[in-house]
């Protein structure tokens, strides 16, 4: 299975493509944004399954933007041949209308959820939304407990409006969830476990629930939501898989393990095609994932697969992520039940077997021997990799494909 991922499309004055905004906008400098799109990825590789859309949808969350952002992501659908009865989505804090929720305010109107109801009138209003609703097995985005869920015959996605307590007086749209929020929902997934047994569960929300390092520059991040623990908490209670989100325009990617003793892959999708912090420049791109699912472990359940990851910088169009640029890799693996401890051991036994018949040993050669070493973080495998190196005594080359030679023999080369 794959699912495409995008995030923070910013339709309107900041989106980098002038086919993503309505109007004239200075900060639209590139004609045609989905053509080189549809050119890089519309091949037989790159048919999906499913597309998830992390929040952010709009701008400012009027109708001409709803409209397009319609369109465009229909059309993003088409390029990857995902039905339009497998494209999820949640609200970020930019698809919520401020000016209709001010409005009535100044009217007077001081009920919480009127206000609310006004905010969310034009993203609920919209056809193409009304319809991904329309085939949910519960709840509703402005409306407590502000969660989704959709069930197909592969996933179950539960997809959370973080932005519902927002309003337009905070200086900062950290997003938020209540304990109210948890406890009902809770409810509502005990009601659902059998739609829920054996998919793959995929928890969608637009704000970031960790704190990222920020790289490019040392300035404090005060927009983590607010008790963001619980809803790691309940995503892990009720073993959901991936936990996919936006709002941050930096792509990150994490594998976690909390109490509950199960491992969730945090995706934080990045922006599409918004344009993006000048400080930032040929150094974070706009970003497209897809997560491939091949199997589950047999023994824990657990998916295994990989995470595949693109930037656009306007110079290069579309590329593979490389380690030179703030983001994630191209490549991350996951599914893996070894810890460093049991990687570093297997690796070890065979990687002494295999030199006492050849000087060189093949990556692929090796993930034959053990299958589970195949799905191990890129990072993890790093870390032993470079301790093998020097207790065993070889040096590992990594293109065009990961080969692991003798030193003795790359000296005499």
């Amino acid at each position: 299975m794959k699912i495409a991922v995008i995030s923070d499309l910013h339709i309107g004055e900041y989106a980098r493509g002038k086919d993503f905004t309505p109007n004239d906008s200075e900060h639209s400098i590139i004609n045609d944004y989905t053509s080189p799109f549809r050119e890089h990825f519309q091949g037989d590789n790159y048919k999906c399954d499913v597309l998830l859309v992390a929040g952010d949808i709009t701008n400012c969350a009027n109708n001409e933007e709803f409209e397009l952002a319609s369109l465009k992501i229909k059309e993003l659908a088409d390029i990857l041949r995902v039905p339009y009865d497998a494209i999820f989505i949640t609200p970020g804090n930019h698809d919520s209308n401020w000016n209709m929720g001010k409005t009535i305010k100044e009217q007077g109107v001081s009920d919480e959820q009127e206000i609310r109801d006004a905010r969310y009138q034009l993203f609920n209003n919209n056809s193409f939304i009304k319809g991904l609703l329309s085939q949910a097995t519960f709840g509703k985005f402005h409306i407590s407990p502000y969660f989704v869920l959709w069930c197909t015959e592969q996933v179950a996605v539960l997809s959370f409006n973080s932005s519902a307590n927002d309003n337009d007086e905070k200086k900062i749209h950290n997003g938020e969830l209540s304990t109210e929020s948890i406890r009902l929902v809770r409810e509502e997934l005990d009601k659902h476990k059998d739609l829920l047994e054996g998919k793959t569960k995929i928890l969608l929300f637009h704000h970031h629930p960790l704190n990222y390092q920020e790289k490019t520059f040392p300035d404090a991040d005060y927009s983590i939501m607010s008790n963001s623990d619980a809803l790691i908490e309940l995503a892990a209670e009720y073993c959901f898989d991936f936990l996919v989100h936006g709002h941050k325009h930096i792509p990150r990617y994490r594998h976690l393990v909390t109490d509950a003793r199960h491992p969730m892959n945090i995706l934080c999708a990045g922006s599409f095609v918004s344009r993006l912090d000048d400080r930032w420049f040929d150094d974070v791109g706009n970003a497209f994932h897809i997560i491939e699912i091949d199997q589950k472990c047999s023994d824990h359940l657990i998916p295994q697969g990989r995470i595949l990851s693109w930037s656009h910088f306007v110079q290069h169009g579309w590329i593979k992520n490389d380690s030179t640029r703030d983001s994630i890799p191209h490549e991350s693996r996951f599914g893996s039940s070894y810890n460093r401890n049991t990687l570093e051991s297997k690796l070890k036994c065979i990687i002494n077997d295999r030199f006492l018949n050849s000087s060189h040993i093949k990556w692929s050669d090796i993930i034959t021997d053990d299958v589970g070493i195949r799905y191990c973080s890129s990072i993890v495998l790093t870390m032993v990799l470079k301790k093998l190196e020097t207790e065993i005594g070889f040096t590992t080359y990594s293109e065009p494909e990961i080969i692991l030679l003798k030193k003795e023999e790359a000296s005499n080369g």
